[in-house]
């Protein structure tokens, strides 16, 4: 319908030390994350890939803006019939690399991202809601070689779900674009189908 405003539930796009990314984010060139849980029957239905890595291919979309020109991908079977950890290498048009890993059958939980871009290695907590940035300061650690300064942010709990809500009545409101658009929740979901499609999961014995 014209004039109707759709938004995607990607809610790590409203996790705190996401959106403290604005401004400090520059053409990003390389890109790792690791989405690591325990297992739980829940979306156990599916492959990891569409249970959680979506999450953070939609996040490294949306931070590279550019389109995916090659996808690598590995894939094993570990407790369903179906892949339980997964790595995917994303090459897209303008350069950028992004390596991206998500397993269900992990013992401990992890959800770390890390970004390289020219001027800056940023690393992001989405569990503890940290975000550490490291630039090549002005003097030397070592003849030749620039000293690195950090700065880390540490953010209070938030709900992310109530900023997503929030963001959504805003938009209706004033008839503006939500922060997570229905095109971009079906690029994040042909992205994962792509993936998908060429796993053959290799089996644990």
């Amino acid at each position: 319908k014209s004039g109707a405003v759709l938004q995607i539930g990607h809610l790590e796009r409203f996790n705190s030390a996401v959106l403290a990314l604005e401004g400090v984010l520059d053409k990003p060139m390389f890109i790792e994350s690791h989405r690591l849980a325990a297992f739980n029957p829940r979306g156990a239905d599916v492959s990891v890939i569409l249970d959680l890595m979506i999450h953070d291919i939609d996040i490294i979309q949306n931070m590279v803006g550019s389109e995916i020109d090659r996808i690598d991908v590995n894939g094993v079977s570990v407790l369903t019939d179906d892949v339980d950890i997964a790595n995917a290498r994303l090459q897209f048009e303008n350069g950028c690399v992004a390596n991206v890993t998500a397993s269900r059958v992990s013992m401990n939980g992890q959800r770390k991202m890390r970004i390289f871009q020219h001027d800056a290695y940023i690393s992001i907590d989405f569990q503890d809601k940290v975000l550490s940035v490291h630039r090549k300061g002005e003097k030397e650690m070592f003849p030749g070689i620039p000293e690195i300064t950090s700065e880390e942010s540490i953010f209070e709990s938030s709900d992310a779900i109530k900023a997503e809500i929030e963001a959504f009545l805003k938009a209706i409101r004033e008839g503006g674009k939500p922060p997570v658009t229905g095109e971009d929740g079906r690029r994040a979901l042909s992205t994962a189908l792509r993936i998908t499609e060429q796993l053959v999961p290799q089996r644990v014995a």
